[in-house]
């Protein structure tokens, strides 16, 4: 109710009187109270005043997913391995909306999720290629466990040689000339990829204006020569630089025979253990928050956004990514 607090003015600077601010929220708290007692007294105004409300505001209700008309063609009989509910309703989320982040638990079965959703996804063709990043030492688990689902799956696992030197141009090929319904790859192996150049440049450019209307909102908001506000448009002004001059790396880099992200094919990305590509890079104009960073930001999320962005524009209405992780939001 009293935001800023009660203020007075000594010699030019401002002080929050505490005593004031306390019994001016205390007051007005007690007017809240009142309001209600006075909506709900009589019996004809309080019914009006929730239609009302319930009307205009109250009138939306969480899509529902269920899984359980879902017969999964090519996957093993439920005798061998059966899907839970929760299972089949997220299966049943990722084919409609085909993003979602399955924020399940250790052991809730988000591998044979994210198997099924793939192979589903390829056979109503609503996805073509799907890539899965996973760590890299579960490659061959996650290969091993496609298999026990979906025996007679075509899928490609990267090794440990694939990006390595001339090696990484012919994966890369294989990729993108397979009729694969899904395609395996280390985390570290997915950084290997580069981004389509042009559409980089495009992201970029689009950060720079952010980052300078978020300046021009920061000069705005006070004194520029305020240290607080020094100190956060030196630290936008950095990353301004730093994405100008990736820019023009990306527009002086010569070309080369490997393919990018946007030449391989892949339309539906996974991400397994996403919570590894966090600290993405941001501009606020926000200042002391405690636990904000200076939104640099590193170059692994910096990277997976890039892509994600990617597929996202290339299927339209912001489609095909989806995240597994059981921690989502780090404690910081």
């Amino acid at each position: 109710a009293i935001p800023n607090g009660v203020i007075f003015d000594w010699m030019g600077k401002t002080y929050t009187d505490k005593e004031g601010t306390e019994a001016a929220n205390l007051k007005a708290a007690e007017m809240r109270d009142k309001f209600q007692d006075w909506v709900f007294a009589d019996p004809d105004r309080a019914e009006v005043l929730a239609r009302a409300y319930n009307d205009e505001n109250n009138n939306y209700v969480t899509r529902q997913y269920d899984g359980a008309m879902m017969t999964f063609p090519g996957k093993v009989p439920d005798e061998i391995i059966k899907f839970r509910k929760h299972q089949r309703n997220a299966i049943a989320r990722i084919v409609q909306d085909r993003t979602a982040l399955l924020d399940h638990v250790v052991g809730a079965g988000k591998t044979f999720t994210v198997i099924s959703a793939a192979m589903e996804l390829k056979r109503t063709g609503l996805a073509k290629k799907s890539m899965i990043a996973v760590p890299n030492h579960l490659v061959k688990q996650w290969a091993a466990d496609f298999y026990r689902l979906y025996p007679g799956a075509n899928i490609l696992a990267t090794t440990k040689k694939d990006f390595l030197g001339p090696n990484r141009r012919r994966f890369l090929a294989r990729i993108a000339t397979g009729d694969w319904d899904a395609v395996i790859v280390a985390h570290s192996s997915f950084g290997f990829i580069a981004p389509a150049p042009e559409f980089e440049q495009e992201f970029n450019q689009r950060q720079v204006a952010d980052i300078m209307a978020t300046i021009t909102a920061v000069k705005a908001q006070g004194d520029e020569k305020d240290p607080k506000n020094k100190r956060t448009i030196k630290r936008l002004a950095k990353m301004k630089e730093g994405l100008e001059q990736r820019i023009k790396a990306l527009r002086d880099r010569p070309m080369d025979s490997l393919l990018d992200f946007g030449q391989i094919g892949v339309d539906q990305l996974f991400v397994d253990e996403a919570h590894l590509f966090k600290n993405l890079m941001f501009s606020t104009k926000m200042q002391g928050v405690s636990g904000l960073g200076d939104g640099t930001g590193s170059q692994r999320a910096y990277d997976m956004y890039v892509k994600t962005q990617q597929i996202m524009e290339a299927n339209g209405r912001g489609q095909g990514v989806v995240f597994a992780t059981g921690t989502p939001i780090s404690n910081s």
